[in-house]
């Protein structure tokens, strides 16, 4: 899009123009089958992804796929660590096993996918949506999960010990024996008692 244009690509996934003419990136957009805004644009431009082009792009160096649209993807035993997923929409997939050490994943779409088995420790999961998510034996250690979403999802034998849960909704959660010592638990909404909280923290 950005030759056709006679502009510059940003290395992710923005296009620099000396001149805006927007029927001339219209057009540009529809023929590659793609969305686009403004900058300031509050709006986040999903790009569709498939699988076998985010491991072909992952497996020549690239790791920023932020605003990727990957909804209902298969990604089974897949080894992405550090792959920057930010802004993007995962949920109702498949990553069953997969390895996400140190992924950015702020403010991603997870919701309903299945996160079992995952490692995810040393992440970023900031404000992103894991609502009824299963993250059922998911190594979740040192990961950032603040004010994320996690009502209904399944915690069963996860793994949170020194991760920050803080102002996360955990309300419905499965957390039957979860490991959370050292997590940071500040502002945390759970539908726990005090004395199910405490065994929790054992």
């Amino acid at each position: 899009i950005a030759f056709m244009l006679g502009a510059r690509w940003d290395k992710c996934n923005g296009v620099i123009l000396a001149k805006y003419d927007e029927v001339a990136v219209n057009t540009a957009a529809k023929l590659h089958n793609s969305a686009w805004c403004k900058k300031g644009d509050k709006k986040a431009v999903l790009i569709r992804l498939t699988v076998e082009e985010l491991i072909k792009r992952y497996a020549v160096g690239e790791r920023n796929f932020s605003n990727a649209n990957l909804r209902c993807a298969t990604l089974i035993n897949c080894s992405l660590p550090k792959i920057n997923l930010s802004f993007a929409k995962l949920n109702a997939a498949n990553l069953k096993e997969t390895n996400l050490l140190g992924a950015e994943l702020t403010a991603t779409d997870l919701s309903e996918a299945n996160l079992s088995y995952v490692e995810l420790s040393n992440s970023s999961l900031m404000k992103a949506n894991l609502s009824k998510a299963n993250l059922s034996f998911a190594d979740l250690r040192s990961a950032n999960l603040q004010a994320a979403n996690l009502q209904e999802a399944c915690l069963y034998q996860a793994d949170l010990r020194g991760a920050n849960l803080s102002f996360a909704d955990l309300r419905s959660a499965d957390l039957t024996e979860a490991k959370l010592q050292g997590a940071n638990l500040t502002n945390t909404q759970l539908t726990l008692t005090e004395s199910e909280k405490a065994a929790l923290l054992i």
